[in-house]
């Protein structure tokens, strides 16, 4: 059996929407940081990695943007210390060089980084949580509580 919903076309409502974005902190700096489960890694511009002092660690890969298209390989930053509401969460990070002068900075946390902390979307407040307890499992590995989230 199959449904059909009506989805009324609002072009106001289209103009409002928004990605999800909130204030993080990386070596003490605040930015603004997209988090969005439609991206596989996480990305971040070469001027915003330079200003929060981060290093590469010599690795590299491609990214393919929306269009498909390969870019430019990207360099690779790893542990960066992101804290989010007052929770360190560190991530390994693709560094993009910048396309043009005076770029505006960007980041963007990706599905590697929902992945590794549980990290749940939503949509109704525009809102993210994740666990912030550590309990161990059956076998004395330590990992995240679900039921403690922020």
């Amino acid at each position: 059996m199959y449904s059909t919903i009506n989805y009324p076309y609002d072009l106001q409502n289209m103009r409002m929407s928004a990605p999800l974005k909130a204030p993080v902190a990386v070596n003490g700096i605040v930015f603004e940081c997209t988090f969005d489960s439609g991206a596989s890694v996480s990305v971040m511009n070469e001027g915003l990695a330079r200003k929060l002092g981060l290093q590469y660690n010599g690795d590299q890969m491609h990214l393919i943007g929306f269009d498909s298209m390969q870019r430019e390989p990207c360099n690779i930053s790893v542990d960066v210390p992101f804290r989010i509401a007052g929770h360190l969460r560190s991530e390994h990070v693709c560094i993009q060089a910048n396309q043009r002068p005076n770029q505006k900075d960007y980041c963007i946390l990706g599905m590697t980084w929902f992945r590794a902390y549980g990290v749940s979307v939503y949509l109704h407040n525009n809102t993210i949580s994740f666990p912030i307890s550590l309990r161990r499992d059956p076998f004395g590995a330590l990992i995240f509580d679900p039921n403690v989230r922020a």
